[in-house]
């Protein structure tokens, strides 16, 4: 695998993660720099931490968990996105939605958001591949384009005001159902 091929990959799986991103900083009204980091470095060491995971793994765990990944995903992205909802629609309060400073809240996100990952790492043991290097820049990768979602999603917030809360909830709820379509469409 060429490098030009790696950093396709880390663009590729970092954008979910840019999107989850992009719906905190919709709500975030102080500690943005702060957000931008916490994100950046979480997404960033799991997208790197998983296909390292995967290729550990092998073959056999990975015909357990396909099945079940996209649920997962799902699952784990829905919890988020239903509780940003609640936040925002009941409460009233989109600026609390997702807690990033919670770090169950946000290990749950960068889980989430990495597990494509760990079937890139599957897939390079396979092809029998070095994966340390590719792993590290597609954890940067991730680092840097979740860092820059921040910001992005601050100046959208900025201009939805109560709305984005909403809009961050269902965000992270159409990435999780896109995750289960892809799934779905592939037919694995």
């Amino acid at each position: 695998m060429g490098w030009l091929e790696v950093v396709g990959v880390g663009i590729g799986l970092s954008m979910d993660a840019m999107a989850v991103s992009i719906a905190c900083g919709i709500g975030c009204r102080v500690g943005l720099l702060r957000l931008a980091c916490r994100l950046g470095l979480a997404f960033g060491f799991f997208q790197a931490f998983m296909p390292l995971l995967g290729y550990l793994l092998g073959r056999q765990v990975a015909d357990l968990l396909a099945p079940y990944d996209h649920w997962l995903a799902l699952g784990l992205l829905g919890l988020v996105g239903g509780k940003m909802l609640f936040e925002a629609v009941v409460r009233g309060r989109p600026e609390q939605a997702v807690d990033t400073g919670n770090w169950h809240v946000l290990l749950l996100l960068a889980v989430a958001t990495s597990i494509d990952a760990l079937a890139v790492g599957l897939s390079l043991s396979f092809l029998d591949v070095p994966v340390v290097a590719p792993a590290a820049v597609i954890g940067a990768i991730t680092a840097t384009i979740s860092f820059a979602g921040v910001y992005c999603g601050r100046v959208v917030g900025l201009r939805l005001n109560r709305a984005a809360g909403i809009t961050g909830g269902l965000i992270l709820l159409a990435i999780g159902a896109n995750i289960v379509l892809e799934h779905i469409r592939s037919g694995i």
